[in-house]
């Protein structure tokens, strides 16, 4: 495990025979157009689980984080989603992923060549 939070593991690395693979539970790619659309697309769902109470409150949700493309910096909407800088700027919201990718697979990756 390389990775875990309270929701369970973020990232894992398998070794087998000479082959290392990795992979991450989340999308740190996705920006919150991105996390609009799979909300919608997923929208029923995450109704009947009870994430959202009705269609409405997921196209409330929706609304706002096309609010927040457009307004990265919008301190209602901010606080309201408990969303901080790493969310606020692509670089930040990447930082993670490319730092792990500069430690661990890029040096693996110059060693097996």
């Amino acid at each position: 495990m390389l990775a875990a939070n309270d929701f369970g593991v973020q990232a894992a690395s398998f070794t087998h025979g000479r082959g290392t693979f990795w992979g991450v539970q989340y999308h740190p790619e996705y920006d919150y157009l991105d996390i609009a659309a799979a909300a919608e697309r997923y929208g029923e769902t995450l109704v009947k689980e009870g994430m959202f109470r009705d269609t409405t409150a997921l196209a409330a949700f929706a609304a706002e984080l096309r609010a927040l493309q457009a307004n990265p910096s919008d301190p209602p909407l901010l606080w309201k989603h408990g969303l901080g800088p790493a969310m606020r700027t692509e670089s930040l919201r990447l930082l993670e992923i490319r730092n792990w990718l500069e430690a661990q697979v890029l040096p693996r990756t110059v060693r097996s060549t």
